[in-house]
């Protein structure tokens, strides 16, 4: 009995492995090494071990682009994991500028954190707008930080606009002193302004423009940001004791700035119940016009990807087939997006302070899916 107990577990295990190989063996449409390879630690394993409790972890074998990435790349996976492993799933002709924008980008979002004089962020945020005028001016010679020099290498060649560089440097300073945004209009501008010129930059540098692909990322791009709103509510509530919420949607389910303030600080048990729905409802006004967005920049995708499929080849025959195999990869945060709004609202029932901590151990495996499959992730409604 003893012995063909034995062979049973060492049979599960080794059926355990096979189906795991097979999950993290697929090609790369592309063809090159651009999606993140994944090993399993099979030490840990028995046959007792829950599926969702297998530990994944990143290979020490990357792409030869990123390989040399070495500030970039750490900031942006220490900071924005999500996206790092959006961007690993790029071409990798242009990953190493990619990388550079999102730790750019990083650099911006931290100077609120780090800086609480206004004249201080002033000379912070002249100090990016000088290198980015570098980037379009080589004679300047502004290249001191990592981040300015991975810029400027990666970015010869390109053809890039500047105006999306300022507007992300011109949105961080506008709302550097504001506390919170009299509408829910005016965070969607925000958020819009924070994140679309991203997208619209991976797309120059790549060579794709497209009016219609430029629409739904810049729904993508409103989605990011409110999503970020929601994420960050608890932990600026506790670190600096401001909130970044619209006033009109404050107004609606009666809860001032300081009420809020409070709630957000405490635990979920210590308001009455009454006030933790009017808290809920709130941030499900928020969820649900996120999840609109994101919803919108699936379809308009999805519909923008279909119509360039059944288009004959012609003169815009190049940029048709660059549609098809590069727009389902820049919709990849779609999937990170669409699981934590999942998450929010069947365990933490929109209360911001019952969000878990805890990443998502199988976005890669979920990305690498997504991405060789070829298709616009879809968002649930």
């Amino acid at each position: 009995m003893l012995y063909l107990k034995q062979q049973h577990q060492a049979s599960h295990t080794l059926s355990l492995k096979v189906r795991l190989l097979i999950l993290c063996s697929f090609k790369d449409p592309f063809g090159g090494l651009c999606a993140p390879q994944l090993t399993i630690n099979f030490r840990q394993i028995t046959h007792r071990t829950p599926p969702m409790r297998i530990l994944i972890c990143r290979s020490t074998k990357v792409s030869p682009v990123v390989r040399f990435l070495t500030h970039s790349a750490a900031l942006v996976r220490e900071n924005d994991r999500e996206n790092y492993f959006c961007t690993l799933l790029l071409p990798t002709s242009r990953q190493k500028f990619v990388m550079a924008l999102r730790a750019f980008n990083i650099e911006l979002a931290q100077i609120r954190d780090r800086i609480n004089n206004a004249d201080q962020a002033k000379f912070r945020f002249q100090f990016w707008r000088d290198a980015v005028n570098s980037l379009f001016e080589p004679n300047l010679g502004h290249r001191g930080t990592p981040i300015e020099r991975e810029l400027g290498e990666s970015t010869v060649g390109l053809k890039l606009s500047k105006y999306h560089f300022t507007q992300l440097i011109d949105a961080r300073q506008r709302h550097f002193n504001e506390c919170g945004f009299d509408s829910l209009r005016a965070a969607q501008t925000y958020a819009e302004e924070t994140n679309a010129p991203i997208h619209y930059l991976i797309c120059e540098a790549y060579g794709l423009r497209s009016l219609a692909v430029d629409h739904a990322l810049n729904h993508l791009g409103r989605a990011q940001g409110l999503v970020t709103l929601i994420r960050g509510a608890v932990p600026l509530a506790h670190r600096r004791r401001v909130i970044l919420l619209p006033l009109d949607l404050l107004n609606q389910h009666h809860l001032s700035q300081e009420l809020a303030l409070r709630l957000l600080r405490s635990s979920p048990s210590e308001s009455t119940i009454e006030v933790d729905r009017n808290l809920c409802d709130l941030f499900f006004n928020l969820a649900t016009v996120a999840r609109e967005q994101a919803i919108t920049a699936s379809r308009l995708a999805s519909e923008h990807l279909s119509d360039v499929r059944v288009k004959p080849s012609g003169d815009k025959a190049g940029t048709n087939q660059l549609t098809q195999s590069l727009l389902p990869r820049l919709m990849l945060p779609l999937v990170p997006l669409t699981h934590f709004l999942c998450q929010f609202e069947r365990k933490a029932h929109f209360d911001p302070r019952r969000l878990s901590l805890h990443p998502n151990g199988l976005l890669p495996l979920q990305l690498s899916w997504t991405a060789w499959r070829g298709r616009v992730p879809s968002v649930v409604n």
